[in-house]
């Protein structure tokens, strides 16, 4: 993605990338300056692929990026049946690193200034001087070409000297204004242009681009979601009951105000393509709402005040006429489902709240319809029918808002669920006919919004299930075996400790899949703070913590249980990441020498040594613990030479000091570098 790395120097890499979209950035190592940019088709990481050596530069993306990797595994799998292209790739590599080393250290000695403005070297050179004073001058100054600098006398008093610093202006002509600073007999001309037209100005600040996941945007969605569902229920409410207010016509257009702010926000909110791109190109993002069937058209339709061709229609008949024009309003309904489809496709979202919500607003306006609907066929633009629901109800005069509405919604509510109570029946043709309808429409409501319900509950408990599969497949195994039913129970529990934790998954399996300079980062967060202060790794470079924490391995255990015992052969060291471990004592198994903490680590000579166990180690509280085994040591130090002789010497002093001490190979965090917590009781 946009400005992660890809590749950071120093790095020890096994992969060489191949760019088939996007662009990236070869940067420095601090990022604050790129040395060049790779389009698609071009490669990087041979030198690391071939040599074995680290990363000679740090390479970001600069766009979205689709890159195609080559290991080194699978390249020397191919060398082997062509030894000698082998050979002229080697050859190559060879002049690739003598010319790169000369283009880095040609590059890193400049300095970014050096690109800078005139104006920025005049500015640079007047705050090197002693006597520079602050002299105010209009923005947007910049230096004329050609003005230079006269040479700077000698003086003797250098305070005097910065006393007769000087500021002049002259206006040299209608369209450009000069201004002259003298400093210490150092002249420089600015020439200040006229402003811009206001027009101009103007037309620039409306070409902002907008990013479609600001939270202000998201704000302005989710209240124009609200007013699309109200406006609505109030459209065909007005027509079926014929409901004349001021007061509601008013509410009406001032939230048609805010629809029609929305679509000018609109022509400036970009769009993403189908890498993730996001087009900052403002005249783009405009047409491409503007010519969008579900953008600009969807939105402007329903904005346009066709109800004001009611006021050719008769004037008795003018209102009815006027509300059944506004059912235009009704396209912007289409925006509901494309609010929570859009809203589904987020991945920090809980599913089950959010088709909750849309069911629950579908079944909300399905109701209103109805009900508005089954009023407006017994009383159509206001005028009852002789034989309707409305007539043998007897309460004709009524106001709408009171007991029509109500019992219509009465009525939709018990025919939908059911085959309603007879209390409110059809009376003519029409209100049969749809009476019929609504009970079927009823039946598939019912049935769809409880399968939606079925199926996301089945969907949330998927990784449930696969786990239970899994432990059933243990209890069988264990079965088979005759396991113990003591060790038999233990294992069982420790399981459903797994999947109280973390769900039965490892914190390390869930970013395998990451980028290698993004695990890395990540892993570096997590744990960097602890790989610190071991003592076997300090004064290591930055690079051989990177590498160093992808092989770290994750272990979950209960209060009580063992994790070394003493005398074992190990080839591991241990620290602790959360919770705490007792240190038991070699004399007496139930008295503890002392508690270790987060952060704390034990056995660290092990890495180094095959020396056996010299403490029993339990678990005090529930404990995370993160591992790292002697293979993967030594396969990280042989790619960091130098850090490998720093780390054996530290490791000879500690092991020689141990034995002469007969001191525990364990330390607390924060006094790992002192010598007293080495000579410690633990």
């Amino acid at each position: 993605m946009e400005g992660d790395y890809v590749v950071r120097k120093f790095d020890h890499g096994e992969h060489m990338f191949f760019i088939h979209r996007g662009c990236v950035d070869v940067v420095s190592e601090d990022a604050t300056m790129v040395f060049a940019t790779m389009h698609p088709g071009r490669f990087f990481g041979e030198i690391s692929l071939l040599k074995n050596c680290p990363r000679t530069a740090s390479v970001r993306a600069q766009t979205n990026c689709d890159v195609y990797i080559l290991k080194k595994d699978d390249l020397d799998q191919v060398f082997l049946g062509y030894p000698s292209i082998k050979q002229q790739v080697l050859d190559v590599v060879e002049e690739r690193i003598v010319a790169v080393r000369m283009q880095n250290a040609a590059k890193e000695s400049q300095t970014p200034l050096a690109a800078a403005s005139p104006s920025a070297s005049v500015a640079s050179q007047l705050s090197a001087s002693s006597a520079a004073s602050v002299i105010a001058r209009p923005s947007g100054a910049s230096v004329t070409p050609g003005a230079s600098p006269k040479p700077k006398k000698e003086q003797d008093n250098n305070t005097s000297a910065n006393n007769n610093t000087k500021a002049k202006a002259s206006k040299k002509s209608k369209e450009d204004v000069q201004v002259q600073m003298e400093i210490d007999d150092q002249s420089v001309e600015i020439n200040t242009p006229d402003r811009e037209p206001f027009l101009r100005r103007l037309q620039k600040a409306n070409q902002v681009v907008i990013d479609p996941s600001s939270f202000r945007l998201r704000i302005l969605y989710n209240i124009t979601f609200v007013l699309v569902v109200f406006t609505s229920m109030l459209t065909i409410f007005q027509a079926a009951y014929q409901y004349d207010s001021a007061w509601v016509l008013a509410l009406i257009y001032l939230f048609e105000l805010v629809f029609m702010f929305e679509i000018f926000v609109k022509f400036h909110v970009t769009q993403a393509d189908q890498y993730g791109e996001l087009e900052l190109n403002f005249d783009k993002v405009y047409k491409l709402y503007l010519k969008s069937f579900s953008g600009f058209a969807l939105d402007i339709v329903p904005t346009i005040p066709f109800e004001i061709f009611a006021v050719f229609a008769p004037v008795g008949s003018r209102f009815a006429v006027f509300t059944y024009i506004r059912f235009t309003r009704l396209i912007r309904l289409i925006r509901v489902q494309h609010y929570f489809s859009q809203w589904e496709q987020q991945l920090d979202i809980v599913v089950l709240k959010v088709r909750l919500t849309k069911m629950l607003i579908f079944v909300m306006l399905i109701i209103h319809f109805c009900a508005c609907i089954w009023h407006f066929i017994a009383c159509p633009s206001g005028e009852c029918k002789e034989k309707s629901w409305v007539t043998f109800q007897e309460y004709e005069g009524v106001a709408v808002t009171g007991e029509r509405y109500t019992d219509s919604i009465y009525w939709c509510v018990a025919t939908i669920t059911s085959t309603g109570y007879g209390d409110i029946t059809a009376h003519s043709f029409e209100e049969m006919l749809f009476a019929s309808f609504v009970m079927i429409l009823g039946q598939l409501l019912v049935g769809t919004v409880l399968g939606n319900i079925a199926s996301t509950l089945a969907n949330r408990d998927n990784q449930r299930v696969a786990y239970e599969k899994e432990l059933e497949n243990v209890k069988r195994e264990l079965d088979e075996n005759q396991v113990d039913e003591e060790l038999k129970e233990n294992v069982i529990e420790y399981f459903d400790y797994l999947w109280l934790r973390n769900k039965g998954v490892s914190q390390l399996d869930l970013f395998k899949n990451l980028p290698f300079c993004m695990r890395t980062e990540l892993a570096l967060d997590i744990y960097g703070k602890h790989l610190r202060n071991l003592r076997l790794f300090k004064d290591c470079s930055e690079a051989f913590f990177r590498d160093i924490s992808l092989c770290l391995n994750e272990v979950i255990l209960r209060a009580g249980d063992d994790i070394v015992d003493e005398g074992d052969i190990g080839d591991e060291m241990y620290i602790i990441h959360k919770g705490q471990v007792n240190v038991i004592s070699e004399r007496d198994p139930t008295a503890v020498e002392c508690i270790l903490k987060e952060g704390d680590y034990f056995d660290d000579i092990n890495l180094l040594n095959d020396t056996p166990r010299s403490k029993t180690i339990k678990a005090l509280t529930q404990v995370d613990l993160v591992t790292i085994s002697m293979e993967d040591i030594n396969k990280v130090m042989e790619r960091f030479p130098e850090d490998a002789t720093k780390i054996k010497e530290i490791g000879q002093n500690i092991f020689s000091r141990d034995a002469a001490t007969a001191s525990y190979s364990c330390s607390s965090s924060a006094a790992a570098s002192s010598e007293a917590a080495a000579q410690s009781q633990c």
